[in-house]
């Protein structure tokens, strides 16, 4: 069983130039760094981190590798060398590139937006994975925008075939683009004999756990349909806690009964009313293509869809209104 706290992390610091491109000059230097050293044994991933606020000018990219041993052939290497030479071209006046091995490990990455996905190999595939994983993430890293990516190996001898990726963009706008680009459908074309099925979430949601996304795509519903569904199943359980559980507890200071009214909706609305809405409307959050015209077809679903849920809403008031009355 491998070590967690055997992983070897590089923090390398470019204090870049101010001026207009530099962010995408800063980005294409991080793409050829990737390429180059996704190649080498052990290599795990290589997070770009923009400068933590305006005052700030350092650019940091924290490569980590699976072993100290695995680490050290990268930083002797030709490549290595080559990458520092472009680095420095993108120096401000008087800056200097450098690199450090931190005592701890770095878990910071603001902003952006990460996709877990889950793979499920099948048997006997697993080289066949890592090498289409390589030509996948040198694709990924000529995308605007792309901050990394790490992937978690399964525990050797648990039995397990599932790998774990974490890849991160900067904005949810480009990881679009990447997620629908013909690049990525042909190399999910290549892995069908490989991968046997995938799961993927975004992290970046309103609402997270409450919704499931497109395993296809990854995206999440729009929020104003996620809003809706939640809508729905809150505004019954307000009303409940407000008439008939609030008075139990009027003896209580308001403070203390506004957390537990609170407490008792949101694990309603997680374990009773949203997985029951999203069962039900699973159909109105994420349409299908259908025969015929697919954005008609998915317009159509949609309003009716709304329709349903005014509907309801409509039904709650009315039914709270006569028992109020």
């Amino acid at each position: 069983m491998s070590d967690p706290q055997a992983h070897a992390t590089l923090i390398c610091t470019l204090p870049a130039r101010s001026g207009t491109g530099i962010h995408r000059a800063v980005s294409a230097w991080q793409i050829r760094f990737h390429t180059k050293v996704i190649r080498f044994e052990g290599f795990m991933s290589a997070d770009l981190l923009p400068p933590p606020h305006a005052g700030s000018r350092d650019w940091k990219l924290i490569v980590r590798f699976r072993s100290p041993a695995q680490l050290e052939q990268w930083m002797l290497s030709a490549e290595r060398g080559w990458l520092i030479a472009e680095a420095e071209e993108l120096l401000a006046d008087g800056a200097v590139f450098s690199e450090s091995l931190p005592d701890k490990e770095e878990t910071s990455h603001p902003g952006g937006v990460t996709e877990i996905i889950r793979s499920q190999i099948r048997p006997g595939m697993e080289e066949a994975y890592r090498l289409w994983t390589r030509r996948t993430q040198e694709t990924q890293a000529r995308f605007e925008g792309f901050r990394g990516v790490h992937i978690i190996a399964p525990t050797p001898g648990d039995g397990s075939f599932e790998w774990t990726t974490l890849l991160r963009f900067d904005s949810e706008t480009n990881l679009d683009r990447w997620r629908h680009s013909p690049e990525r459908s042909a190399l999910l074309e290549e892995a069908r004999e490989v991968i046997q099925k995938t799961e993927a979430t975004r992290l970046k949601s309103p609402f997270p756990g409450w919704t499931p996304v497109d395993p296809k795509t990854g995206a999440a519903p729009p929020r104003w349909k996620t809003g809706l569904l939640v809508l729905v199943g809150l505004y019954p359980l307000v009303m409940i806690n407000l008439r008939y559980v609030r008075p139990l507890f009027a003896s209580l200071d308001i403070t203390l009964v506004t957390l537990i009214l609170n407490i008792l909706t949101v694990a309603a609305t997680t374990y009773i009313t949203m997985p029951i809405l999203v069962a039900r409307f699973g159909w109105w959050l994420m349409p299908g293509k259908i025969e015929g015209d697919p954005r008609k077809s998915i317009t159509n679903t949609t309003w009716r869809g709304l329709g349903i849920i005014m509907g309801i809403l409509i039904a709650e008031a009315g039914i709270f209104w006569v028992i109020h009355a």
